[in-house]
């Protein structure tokens, strides 16, 4: 990174022009890799003296347009610059607020929608195990066994719950109520052909009632047929306050499907950057402890926080956590309600009904 040129420092003016970071942060921060494709942008913009109107003409695309019009108050040479560098974002220090979202959301529609099929092949299963739970409380597993014809194996253990509440003594002392649920399914159970939605609705409750083989790929229609099964669900919530933790709710429904394919996986985190109050949190852990990005809605009119957490690395959906409280955003296991998490802990291909990784 020594005896850097003309060009090289005129890159370096360019990064600090469009990131509110100091240049030695980005220096810090930055690899020799993706500083190396950082210079290789900031070399084509100083080379292509492109005039700042064609440039936002040429980024007129859904994701393009979006990012400019976060920009707000930014000089239009600015502006132009970071339409330039929009893969630069996601790695700049801090993230790159409020297109933080937008940015992280799309890459991770990439990367879902270029993972390999997730259906087995003939004799083969997909293996999945997950465990639900109460916020410091008891949990159970299920262990998936799938074959592509909807056949397989379902086997539960451990505490069945539906979540806890909390709340004062006359003392003023914090008690903990574990609110047992109806226990709908077998502890250990083969199915056959097409049954997997019907094991996997009960285990899973849901809008979709386990079903995804018929949900469009392309964004858009997808979007449209989301909405309509969620208004037309027996517990939509009619408010507008609520609408969009309900959608992103119902997005990771398909996202954990373990039949999704990349396609539709990749769609979902593309309407998913589009929810309005949607926030990303990057360098987190997720309910048991592994390093994720979240994706988060606050909705105070229910009032709970709903949070998504996925591998910004595969895209893979590693869990959620739902906290109903005052105030929505209290993501301690102490609020007015129940505090539950679902995490997917494992998922592989095996040769049988029988067999684990």
């Amino acid at each position: 990174m020594n005896g850097r040129t003309d060009h090289e420092g005129g890159a370096f003016a360019l990064l600090r022009s469009a990131n509110p970071v100091k240049l030695e942060d980005i220096r810090r921060e930055l690899d020799e890799q993706r500083l190396a494709a950082a210079r290789a942008h900031a070399y084509a913009t100083l080379e292509k003296a492109q005039p700042v109107a064609e440039r936002l003409a040429a980024a007129h695309s859904p994701r393009g347009a979006r990012r400019v019009g976060l920009l707000g108050a930014a000089a239009a040479a600015a502006a132009a610059v970071m339409v330039a560098l929009t893969g630069l974002v996601p790695v700049l220090p801090g993230g790159g607020e409020p297109a933080t979202a937008l940015s992280v959301l799309n890459a991770a529609a990439s990367i879902a929608a270029a993972q390999p099929a997730t259906a087995p092949g003939p004799g083969e299963y997909v293996y999945v195990k997950q465990r639900l739970g109460v916020i410091g409380g008891p949990s159970e597993t299920v262990e998936w066994w799938i074959a592509s014809d909807g056949s397989g194996r379902m086997r539960r253990s451990g505490a069945h719950t539906t979540g806890v509440i909390t709340y004062e003594d006359e003392r003023g002392a914090v008690r903990r109520v574990i609110v047992k649920g109806h226990d709908r399914t077998a502890h250990d159970a083969t199915f056959g052909p097409g049954r997997f939605a019907e094991f996997y609705e009960k285990v899973n409750p849901g809008v979709l009632d386990g079903r995804i083989d018929e949900l469009p790929t392309d964004p858009k229609t997808l979007k449209a047929v989301l909405l309509h099964k969620l208004r037309e669900a027996l517990d939509f919530n009619p408010d507008p306050a609520t609408e969009s933790l309900q959608m992103l709710q119902l997005l990771e429904e398909v996202l954990a499907n373990p039949l999704a394919p990349p396609e539709l996986r990749g769609a979902v985190y593309d309407i998913a950057a589009g929810l309005e109050g949607v926030e990303i949190k990057e360098r987190v852990t997720d309910p048991v402890g592994r390093a994720a990005t979240a994706i988060a809605l606050c909705s105070a009119a229910i009032p709970a926080r709903y949070e998504v957490f996925f591998d910004p690395a595969t895209s893979a959906t590693l869990g959620t956590r739902e906290v109903n409280s005052l105030p929505c955003n209290d993501v301690s296991s102490h609020g007015s309600g129940l505090g539950g998490y679902s995490v997917y802990l494992e998922q592989a291909t095996v040769d049988s009904i029988h067999k684990r990784p």
